[in-house]
């Protein structure tokens, strides 16, 4: 009520001193679709790099055990405030020795408005292909379906004044993982990547 977050239907409310709002990022949140865009564009990913007949698994980051039968490997995660989802950036701290081994790719999504560039949405991903010696790390515009949000992240959206909407450029995630197939190219058919 204070911060302005509610607005309360009665009584008083006094204030003694300074008043700060703290937002707990995480609560509110409905994890099942925080991730469902980015998954949207992993798979778009997947199928365009299957359609030049390479082997292609789309695997949830917390469902994958190993990297080890992959020759290459494309990561992806949602973005909030600057940070990469849980999941996904477990799966590569804690593989990290094994993605240096292998073809890397990353990519984040979030960001909302296409002609929105801020390096804060790209910092994660870009510690995270250094220190896998990764090929190559893209920043996605995301989407917001309002109907889809709870109430702590419309209103985190209204606050920064994000708009709501489907931002991805699909053309420009296809050709991403088109230059991707070329690299692939050279890997043995079967092999899975």
């Amino acid at each position: 009520i204070l911060a302005g977050v509610v607005t309360a239907t009665s009584g008083e409310a006094v204030v003694e001193g300074r008043v700060a709002s703290i937002l707990e990022l995480g609560v509110g949140f409905n994890p099942e679709f925080s991730g469902r865009a980015n998954a949207e564009i992993a798979a778009s990913i997947g199928e365009t790099v299957r359609e030049t007949g390479v082997e292609v698994d789309v695997v949830d980051a917390k469902d994958v055990e190993s990297v080890a039968p992959y020759n290459a490997v494309i990561v992806g995660s949602a973005v909030h405030m600057g940070r990469w989802m849980g999941p996904a950036r477990d799966l590569v701290n804690g593989s990290a020795e094994e993605l240096r081994t292998r073809r890397v790719w990353l990519f984040s999504s979030g960001p909302l408005g296409r002609d929105i560039v801020d390096p804060a949405d790209a910092a994660q991903g870009n510690k995270l292909l250094e220190l896998v010696g990764g090929r190559g790390h893209r920043v996605f515009a995301g989407e917001a379906d309002k109907q889809r949000l709870g109430f702590v992240e419309r209103r985190i959206l209204s606050m920064v004044k994000n708009p709501y909407g489907d931002h991805r450029d699909w053309a420009a995630i296809r050709e991403w993982a088109a230059s991707i197939a070329t690299e692939l190219a050279a890997i043995p058919v079967g092999t899975r990547t």
